[in-house]
């Protein structure tokens, strides 16, 4: 019975939703009407525009090959075929984000509406009082949306690099797609349903919380649905199922004389879909009803039941890398075991990076300029083709194993260092045996919160090649030199916001043990409000001594002196290879020496009253 619960629990769920939806009939008619009005507008806008354009595109392009090169008339030609292709980007970017704002505002009005009904509100809401509730709320959810779009598209790029190495280990055939493929294809899917509802329940959260968006939204949903993540699952899956029938009927009955016009095809799916999204949002309000109910005793943020600490003066940013110093030679001995750690799992990998892969891409390279020059891949030699194939399949295994083992690795030297760290700083230096013990299951959150920082450095390299393109397009000369670097400033500048952003999380996963995954970000969001120039400048810093590391080691291998002794030359090399990785490790902990303590400023700052660091297990 207890597996049937959650189910009973959606059915529940969609219950209520469909009861809610006649006690306000007038405004929900007042939110679809206008929705499907400028949905459909904007559907006609861009079907009529795109196939107009996409038209006078071929019709342009046929006129080259007519063309001698270098003539005006080619010359012509081309720059017209430039403009549309940029009139048709520029169509597509207007629609697409047309699409997304109407979408968030509609789901903005139909959530306000749903939480007012689910609350026992008056149904006489004027159409005045409703307007500036969704108003004020529209804020909230686009910045939430953003960010939720942003995890999606993080998400994507994530599916597809991941799937590089699959598509290369299965063999394919002429209309014939691999079982292993279609089976990585139906998991990625439904993990991005089983991800997206913390992405839909934030802006539900966005919209009735006031003073609650992006990464605190998120965040935020992500501790309400602990517990009940399988309903929410399971909500989603239905609707994924409900869309898949409406979709297969209207294909069957598409053959009919009222369907069988494409634009009158497509204008009645998207505006189907965007009722049933509508419809969806109705139930995760009502879901995180469910959830606040369930949540009413459980506090969202234990932090603050801690033992006493010893009490620390405010630093300011050389204080903190001051006090990094000092800390890390009061705490020498745990952190010189983690460097142990981080030191043997880099020879051990340079070792491997001899013994395996160097042979196996020499064999790879010497392959590869035996393939033919001027024929496709496929048209050579099969048993050569297959020793290739087998050789980009071992570097990709390879590849794989070795990042995995290094991404472990480095996880647990930042729990171990972040935990030992802070004992030292608030209470006092840990043994070995301590530090392990308080290391366990802290590594795991910190991995989470990794992956989900993964997924939004991700897309946001993706959004700002996708502002490159825009600006590719949209501008020439001056003004594209201006466009460019005006992007790139905002590149860095999220770029070092990211980096930060990353470490502070990864110390909070490990510090406070409720958080993990989306709550340590957003966490960490709220606590570098007013200090995220501070983390910026620190990551800037610390970045510089990562990139004198490495100059400073070359410039020491180019004063070497000569010599045509082998023996010699291998022992110069190791000379330098070695200090230079043990120099890489103590930078590594070293930064995270630099974000506890910055993590405990920021702490500080924000709950003077009330903060109480942890203190170390079996202080007495």
């Amino acid at each position: 019975m207890e597996l049937l619960e959650p189910f009973r629990a959606t059915a529940v769920i969609l219950q209520e939703s469909v009861k809610i939806l006649p006690k306000n009939g007038k405004l929900i008619a007042l939110i679809l009407v206008p929705s499907v009005v400028l949905y459909s507008l904007f559907f006609l806008l861009f079907s009529f525009s795109y196939k107009s354009l996409f038209r006078d595109m071929l019709m342009r392009e046929s006129f080259i090959p007519l063309s001698s090169p270098g003539s005006e008339e080619f010359t012509n030609a081309l720059a017209r075929l430039k403009e549309d292709v940029g009139l048709m980007f520029v169509v597509e970017v207007i629609v697409l984000l047309a699409y997304w704002i109407i979408s968030l505002l509609s789901v903005t009005a139909s959530v306000s509406v749903s939480a007012i009904t689910n609350s026992g509100g008056s149904g006489n809401l004027s159409c005045k009082e409703f307007a500036l509730m969704v108003i004020r709320a529209c804020k909230r959810s686009l910045i939430t949306g953003f960010y939720t779009t942003l995890l999606g598209s993080g998400y994507f790029f994530f599916v597809l690099t991941m799937a590089a190495p699959l598509f290369m280990f299965s063999d394919f055939g002429l209309g014939y797609v691999p079982s292993s493929i279609i089976w990585y294809a139906v998991f990625a899917y439904l993990l991005y349903v089983y991800l997206s509802v913390v992405w839909i329940l934030s802006i539900v959260v966005s919209v009735i919380e006031e003073n609650t968006y992006g990464l605190e939204a998120l965040g935020k949903a992500s501790g309400l649905i602990k517990g009940k993540r399988a309903q929410g699952f399971i909500l989603s899956a239905a609707f994924v199922v409900l869309s898949v029938i409406m979709f297969q009927g209207f294909r069957i009955i598409r053959g009919h004389n009222w369907l069988k016009n494409d634009v009158l095809f497509g204008l009645f799916s998207v505006n189907l879909s965007f009722m049933i999204k509508l419809f969806e949002f109705v139930g995760y309000t009502i879901l995180y009803f469910h959830c606040k109910k369930h949540h009413e005793n459980n506090p969202y943020n234990k932090f603050s039941q801690r033992r006493k600490q010893r009490a620390q003066p405010s630093l300011r940013l050389f204080g903190i890398l001051k006090e990094a110093f000092k800390v890390s030679i009061r705490n020498g001995r745990p952190l010189l075991f983690i460097l142990f750690i981080l030191f043997s799992s880099q020879a051990m990998i340079r070792y491997a990076n001899t013994r395996i892969f160097l042979p196996i891409a020499k064999d790879f390279v010497a392959k590869s300029q035996n393939l033919p020059k001027n024929e496709t891949m496929f048209d050579a030699d099969p048993a050569l083709f297959q020793a290739f194939l087998k050789d980009m399949r071992h570097i990709f295994a390879y590849a794989f194993v070795a990042l995995s083992f290094l991404c472990l690795v480095v996880v647990f030297s930042a729990a171990a260092s972040v935990h030992s760290t802070f004992e030292a700083y608030t209470a006092k230096v840990l043994s070995l045996k301590e530090m392990l013990s308080g290391t366990r299951g802290r590594w795991k959150r910190g991995l989470k919160t990794s992956i989900w920082m993964i997924l939004i450095g991700a897309a946001s390299a993706a959004l700002f090649f996708f502002m490159f393109g825009i600006a590719g397009v949209m501008a020439e000369g001056s003004a594209l030199n201006i466009l460019v670097s005006i992007v790139m400033i905002l590149g860095y500048h999220n770029l070092f916001y990211l980096c930060s952003l990353w470490m502070f999380s990864l110390v909070i996963s490990v510090i406070e043990d409720e958080l993990s995954g989306l709550k340590a970000i957003s966490e960490a969001t709220q606590l570098m409000r007013g200090k995220g120039m501070q983390g910026i400048v620190l990551t800037v810093l610390l970045m510089l001594l990562r990139g004198a590391i490495p100059g400073v080691f070359s410039f020491l291998q180019s004063t070497a002196p000569a010599t045509e002794n082998a023996k010699l030359t291998v022992v110069i090399d190791l000379a330098i290879s070695i200090p230079e990785s043990l120099a890489f490790c103590m930078w590594i902990l070293f930064a995270f020496v630099v974000y506890t303590l910055f993590y405990h400023e920021c702490k500080v700052r924000k709950t003077a009253a009330s903060y109480d660091p942890i203190a170390v297990v079996g202080d007495l």
